[in-house]
């Protein structure tokens, strides 16, 4: 479990078994503030940290990650895993702020990019004869984000209409 101690784990929840974990010193478990623990991952991931049940209140830090209401137990002490999505990059982790307890663990699992569900097209449902308006295009994906989509090339003409790739209609005369 630390890389101070002899505890071991004795109940894992099964979406943690086998995953990477990054040992912690319990003699950290009085660290405070919003940068403690420092690393960096090439994919996008979910990082859980198990904290100990007996730190109240927790760190503020830990308010941004969800209480997945599982238990990582230790031959110490039952430690409940909280979780949080990050993107490949820098992440950063606060400190324990539990100078009589227990350091937290952490856990990293990869997580497969989301696919694409649907794109909706944004902007005005009429345009009036000789004028113009913008559009965009919104990408959802199944983990639930979305995002505008810049088009590479994006240009259509017909004879009632332009489009060009910044997303401008261009109405024509209509006769």
């Amino acid at each position: 479990v630390y890389t101070d101690r002899t505890y071991t784990f004795t109940s894992v929840p099964p979406a943690l078994t086998g995953q990477t974990y990054i040992q912690t010193a319990n003699d950290d478990k009085a660290s405070t503030g919003t940068s403690f623990l420092q690393f960096v991952v090439d994919r996008n991931v979910t990082v859980y940290v198990a904290h100990d049940d007996l730190i109240t209140p927790k760190p503020a830090w830990l308010g941004t990650f969800v209480d997945t209401g599982w238990q990582l137990v230790t031959t110490d002490k039952s430690l409940s895993v909280f979780a949080r999505n990050f993107p490949a990059g820098n992440v950063v982790l606060g400190g324990n702020g539990g100078p009589l307890n227990s350091m937290y663990s952490v856990v990293v699992v990869g997580r497969a990019a989301p696919a694409l569900d649907h794109i909706a097209v944004e902007g005005s449902t009429t345009v009036n004869e000789s004028s113009t308006a913008t559009y965009a295009v919104r990408a959802f994906y199944t983990d639930g984000s979305n995002r505008t989509v810049t088009p590479s090339l994006w240009t259509e003409t017909c004879a009632a209409a332009t489009i060009a790739s910044a997303g401008v209609l261009t109405a024509g005369a209509v006769s």
